[in-house]
């Protein structure tokens, strides 16, 4: 089996945590390091699937590393996830619909990138 076959199988194995991760994050709509509620939901989710997590780095308080086993290759992931201020929105709707008018938002997708 190809790799992409496997990777394939294993994110539709996962499919309905991913989307609850994602609506959930989408909800908190949190700003540049205030993600507090965004951070602990992904550290915890990864927790439940085997990796150790370090909390708290490079001196932010929401920036994470999630580690899995060891050796090679070394593959790193950036998550942005952060929301946006103004860009309130509800889901599902492709014009402008907030939430909250001038709440925060995830205009761009970010909500999807942890």
């Amino acid at each position: 089996m190809k790799h992409i076959e496997l990777l394939s199988k294993d994110i539709e194995r996962h499919r309905d945590k991913i989307i609850r991760i994602s609506e959930q994050i989408w909800q908190y709509a949190e700003t540049r390091f205030e993600e507090y509620q965004s951070a602990e939901l992904l550290c915890r989710s990864l927790e439940e699937e085997g990796f150790a997590i370090e909390r708290g780095v490079g001196g932010i308080e929401t920036a994470f590393i999630g580690s899995y086993d060891s050796g090679k290759p070394i593959i790193a992931f950036l998550g942005e996830y952060d929301a946006l201020s103004g860009l309130s929105q509800l889901k599902g709707i492709a014009r402008q619909e907030p939430v909250e008018k001038g709440g925060n938002g995830h205009g761009c997708g970010h909500h999807l990138l942890g």
